[in-house]
């Protein structure tokens, strides 16, 4: 779970820099979150195909896929769940 509380924490914290009272921003990233988990659990869908089906051609997503690509996010992010994976492994002792 921290990994999400992670990024919905950064979410709020770029729509408060962005203007937003912070008590709209959480109510705001806390309905995405639950709308996309929704949207997953009841599609028959893979998360691509998800991500296609919402992202609009030269539109807000698409743009901000444009930074996360740009920031390796992906990469970063699988890199930490090594991270972790290694870490799971020491603490065991195997």
């Amino acid at each position: 779970p921290a990994y999400f509380f992670y990024i919905v924490r950064t979410m709020i914290d770029a729509g408060v820099k962005l203007g937003l009272e912070p008590h709209v921003a959480n109510a705001l990233v806390k309905q995405t979150m639950l709308g996309s988990y929704h949207l997953m659990e009841h599609a028959d869908r893979s998360p691509d195909e998800l991500i296609k089906a919402v992202m609009s051609k030269g539109g807000t997503t698409e743009a901000a896929f444009r930074v996360l690509d740009a920031g390796r996010m992906a990469e970063t992010l699988s890199q930490a769940i090594e991270a972790a994976s290694r870490r799971a492994t020491e603490l065991s002792g195997s």
